[in-house]
């Protein structure tokens, strides 16, 4: 198990690592997300971090860059969205990122949607104190979980 997991603002230099988050087939199945080229990443991240509605920070594993959490505006909600790489799963990195981020942001309430089939996430939200709202067919048919925070 790692022995400090910390948030701390987005760097130049994270973003690559986030790129390859994203770009493991692995972890894009799980999410259900559609990797983005790196031109398509790259203007993603800089209206992300350009956003006044948008926290974000990097996660980082015992000095590693291991993933990042954030929350944004969408239709009048507060979302909150992660992505921890696939070397970091299964050690509790996500759980503790998750609630230590919305600890230091405070606002709710927080919504969040996972694909039903994502145990790992579902359980990283529900240990964080989501409750589950519906389910809901997304854009592309597939079963989503909703849940809240506050």
């Amino acid at each position: 198990m790692p022995t400090e997991v910390r948030l701390r603002f987005v760097a130049a230099d994270d973003l690559p690592v986030f790129y390859a988050h994203q770009s493991d087939p692995v972890a894009a199945a799980m999410a259900g997300f559609v990797s983005r080229s790196r031109p398509a990443f790259d203007a993603h991240w800089q209206r992300i971090l350009a956003r006044s509605d948008c926290a974000v920070r990097t996660v980082e594993v015992d000095g590693v860059t291991a993933g990042y959490v954030s929350t944004f505006a969408r239709e009048g909600q507060r979302e909150i969205a992660y992505w921890i790489g696939r070397p970091h799963w299964g050690q509790g990195v996500a759980s503790r990122a998750v609630v230590a981020f919305l600890d230091m942001v405070g606002k709710r309430p927080v919504f969040a949607s996972v694909m039903a089939s994502n145990h790992r996430s579902i359980a990283v939200l529900r240990h964080a104190g989501f409750a589950w709202v519906e389910t809901v067919a997304g854009a592309d048919g597939v079963a989503e979980q909703v849940f809240r925070l506050g």
